[in-house]
């Protein structure tokens, strides 16, 4: 028995290649994730780990509060700043070899064109140089450090894409604006022209404190030990001569080794992986899941085609646990065999993850791919395993089949009205409905939790009770008017073709898209056509002969289809929200949004405030705070309190928004008033990142947080600046009473020429800048989804293939009284038409319900309002002719070459 099912599989060879094909696909993205995400992690441990190599001690100010790690922001951990002065009290430790202070700000070059540089879309820094080459990875390729504060040094990196040579006047974009410096040498980091993508410029030790930080301050200092001093002795002896010394805002002095600080680095590179395993490994998730109703349908293929055979064992003596064990023996071999594929297709797979990132302007660096070990064994064993159970009940069908009805011709499914299908169906339903109505009850993370929770137990559900679904919807799908539907859509097709052929440029690219435009839509219309014949009603007949099959088959593509749809409502209510409350809640005309990595000089205002026909401006700057029992981390916004009410629309003020001009007061949203109790003259005591706590006295309550995308706190811009030593604004409103619109734009933009950073937008511009970038997020997801729907195609080829088995005979015989061979192709074409488009309904409706109760429970506050994309959700629904008619190409032409006399003698 064991040698038969080694033979078997090369028997039907082409059967289980599907079978292989769907688990090689699954497998390859969960192993590509793990490959993608390992490789990006091994990067950044180098990376982080380089930069501390030399380091044996940091000097730093101890933490005001305890933060995440997704709180740090790119330019520091909200540290205070120390003194530069301390530098000579570490120094004069015996045990300390070199000690330098250092900053990470913020610094970008600009081109000879005007434009600010980004080798990618990775962050842009400025630092001051360290000269002790073992305290910084960095290294000078040509030139020299800088010396003098109109000197810099940019990486190797930038030089590249500017074309600046050393000696070259540049001038670089800082929180001061744009100011020009002589070019005096180029980095790189270690051998790499820059620390993954990450673009430096470095400053000099006096002229960096002044425009990174501030004159006098740095961040920390990075201390090296004499030779055999070890870091821990360091540590005690720098604790001594630190004891009394303190930080700009008054805090302890802490001195950790470079060992702790390596430690730091890496727990947050641990941090933001894990999200990300988590992230891609979701789709992999769904690509196996996906795969299980392909597997599953295969196997029922191979058994079906066998059934006979195996019947003639049973009558020569074979027993049902060889039959059983047969069968199984086959799935673990093509299990491992596809699962070993599967791991090394993975690497690709990594690529193309990476490939598509950059499309979307990451700028991820290119590096060998890593395999671990790990990542082998877990695609060997849940691709082997997902195989074994998929093929678990076509090997018990196969084993209990009695031998004398294996040998009649019985190939209806009789099992569409399981008693207990339909009761476990049912239970599964009625878990979801209370989770759902669990969910829509609670509110933020939870609540979306258990609306997440309920959308699985519904896909499980719609499993059981798939097969009482398919013979209804199948057999109404099936009917005359789906078919004009189909012909409207491929008219369409068409049109839309011939007509980008015709007005759109010619390229290569255009051409061949339109002409394949056109293509599709013929065959769509030809086949929508088809409905109305014969043809079209036994295809009808053949979709819900066989409910168990083709529900099966069709929730492949239910399930991408529903994701798909879920993420289009929640997408397009958070874009449409967020439009909505820009045009309902910012009163300026223009907004300047910043072009850098973070913000842009305050001075912007000033220079728009010069310009004529300016009503009013404000800008809007954020920062962090924590106040409360047991304390959490809120934004805070500070603006111009005498004209901020001009520009954005705050709803129902309670108290004197105009009193926000004291120092050291707040305004609160109410949603957070009410939270927290407040009432107007009440105050808090936030504790801000650098130390300082301040007493703020509540002046207003505003009511519209949203049009300040959820900010719930608004100080004044000057109370901001004693506690935040940011110098920047993340946006500016600007109102204005100019009749001649073009020559006031005109003018400001000509004001503001000398800071590129800053970008005057109209409302419009703005949130399409904002909306962007979800929409480029969001476009990777659905290229990831994609595999989901390539599953869900040979799932359909697959029961196509099959049915196509179980008709040998009717085949022949309508081709012997007269039907067409394509009038075959039709009939095969209009049931995979069928087919796909159960699953996409099913799919959309389920995919835009558990959506809207998404936005419902992410909205109970009015910060998300529901917005229904119908137009996309029946695109989506009706691509799924074009994904049927696909998936039925091979098998209808291999229905109408069939010889007619053998399919006729077929048994």
């Amino acid at each position: 028995m064991y040698r038969l099912a080694l033979k078997n599989l090369w028997a039907y060879k082409r059967r289980l290649l599907a079978s292989a094909l769907s688990i090689v696909l699954g497998i390859s993205f969960l192993a590509g994730s793990f490959v993608f995400t390992d490789t990006l992690k091994g990067l950044f441990t180098d990376l982080f780990s380089s930069t501390v190599k030399g380091v044996d001690a940091n000097v730093r100010a101890t933490k005001a509060i305890k933060q995440s790690q997704t709180d740090n922001g790119p330019y520091g951990d909200g540290r205070s700043s120390v003194p530069v002065s301390i530098v000579k009290t570490i120094l004069a430790v015996p045990e300390v070899a070199a000690a330098e202070g250092s900053i990470q700000g913020y610094g970008q070059a600009i081109s000879k064109k005007g434009k600010l540089v980004k080798t990618s879309n990775a962050p842009t820094f400025g630092y001051l140089w360290v000269n002790d080459p073992e305290l910084s990875p960095y290294r000078i390729l040509n030139g020299r450090a800088p010396v003098g504060d109109d000197e810099v040094v940019l990486d190797r990196s930038v030089m590249k894409e500017t074309g600046y040579k050393v000696g070259d006047r540049a001038k670089v974009n800082t929180l001061e604006g744009a100011k020009e410096f002589t070019i005096v040498g180029d980095a790189t980091f270690g051998t790499s022209d820059s620390a993954l993508g990450a673009a430096a410029v470095f400053f000099s030790a006096k002229g960096g404190q002044e425009l990174l930080l501030k004159d006098g301050e740095v961040q920390n200092v990075l201390v090296r030990a004499k030779p055999g001093v070890t870091q821990e002795a360091l540590v005690k002896a720098l604790d001594v001569a630190l004891k009394d010394a303190k930080s700009i805002n008054g805090q302890k002095v802490e001195s950790i080794t470079g060992a702790a600080l390596e430690k730091e680095n890496l727990e947050f590179v641990n941090t933001v992986f894990k999200f990300i395993n988590i992230f891609f490994n979701a789709f992999a998730i769904v690509a196996l899941f996906v795969s299980v109703f392909v597997i599953s349908n295969s196997f029922s293929i191979v058994v079906a085609q066998r059934m006979k055979e195996m019947a003639m064992l049973r009558i020569l003596g074979a027993k049902r646990s060889q039959i059983l064990s047969s069968t199984v023996l086959e799935a673990l071999a093509v299990g491992l065999i596809a699962s070993l594929v599967g791991v090394f297709a993975g690497m690709g797979v990594a690529l193309v993850i990476r490939a598509l990132l950059n499309a979307a302007g990451t700028g991820l660096p290119s590096a060998g791919l890593v395999l671990k070990p790990r990542t082998v064994i877990l695609g060997l064993g849940v691709g082997t395993t997902v195989t074994l159970l998929s093929s678990i009940f076509p090997a018990i069908k196969a084993s209990s089949v009695k031998p004398l009805a294996a040998l009649r011709d019985v190939a209806v499914d009789r099992g569409a009205g399981s008693r207990v299908r339909a009761i476990v169906g049912s239970l599964l339903a009625a878990a979801s409905a209370v989770m759902l109505v669990v969910g829509l009850r609670g509110e933020g993370g939870t609540g979306a939790r258990n609306v997440g929770i309920a959308a699985g137990l519904s896909l499980v559900a719609v499993t059981f009770l798939g097969p009482l679904i398919a013979k209804p919807v199948a057999s109404v799908l099936g009917l005359p008017w789906f078919g004009w539907v189909v012909v409207v859509f491929g008219g369409i097709v068409t049109l839309g073709g011939a007509g980008s052929l015709v007005l759109v440029p010619k390229q290569p690219i255009v051409v061949l898209g339109s002409v394949l435009l056109v293509l599709i839509g013929v065959y769509l219309v030809r086949t929508g056509l088809s409905s109305r014949t014969t043809a079209g009603h036994i295809a009808r007949e053949n979709a819900i002969r066989n409910p168990t099959r083709t529900s099966a088959t069709a929730l492949a593509l239910t399930i991408g289809t529903a994701l798909v749809s879920a993420l289009l409502v929640l997408s397009q209510s958070l874009t449409g929200t967020f439009r909505g409350a820009l045009d309902t809640s910012v009163k300026a005309d223009y907004v300047v949004a910043s072009a850098a990595d973070i913000g842009f000089p305050e001075e912007v205002k000033d220079k728009l405030d010069a310009v004529d026909g300016i009503e009013a401006t404000s800008g809007l700057r954020f920062a962090r705070f924590r106040f409360g029992f047991p304390g959490r981390t809120r934004t805070v916004g500070a603006v111009d309190p005498a004209a901020f009410e001009k520009l954005v629309d705050l709803g129902q003020v309670e108290g004197d928004f105009t009193k926000l001009a004291r120092p050291d007061t707040v305004a609160i949203a109410k949603k957070s008033a009410k939270d927290n109790d407040f009432a107007i003259g009440d105050t808090i005591k936030p504790t801000f990142p650098n130390g300082a706590r301040p007493t703020f006295t509540i002046v207003a309550f505003y009511d519209n947080a949203e049009g300040l995308g959820n900010t719930y706190y608004l100080t004044s811009t000057e109370t901001l600046k004693k506690y935040e030593p940011s110098k920047a604004d993340n946006f500016l409103y600007v109102k204005t009473n100019a009749k001649d619109k073009k020559a006031f734009v005109k003018a400001a933009e000509k004001a503001i020429e000398a800071y590129p950073a800053a970008e005057l937008k109209t409302k419009k511009k703005f949130a399409d800048q904002q909306i962007g970038q979800f929409q480029q997020f969001l476009a990777i997801v659905n290229a990831l989804l994609l595999l989901a729907i390539i599953i869900a195609i040979l799932g359909i080829a697959n029961t196509l293939k099959l049915s196509i088995f179980e008709r040998t005979r009717e085949i022949g015989l309508l081709r012997a009284v007269g039907m067409s061979r394509e009038q075959i192709k039709s009939t095969i074409r209009w049931e995979a038409i069928v087919v796909a488009t159960l699953g996409s309904v099913i799919g959309v409706v389920l995919g835009t319900g558990f959506g809207t109760a998404l936005v419902q429970v992410l909205g109970k506050d009015g910060s998300v309002k529901l917005t229904l994309p119908i137009p996309f959700l029946v695109v989506i629904t009706l691509l799924a002719s074009i994904v049927g008619l696909y998936a039925a190409r091979k098998p209808a032409k291999d229905a109408a070459k069939m010889n007619i006399l053998q399919a006729i003698a077929t048994e």
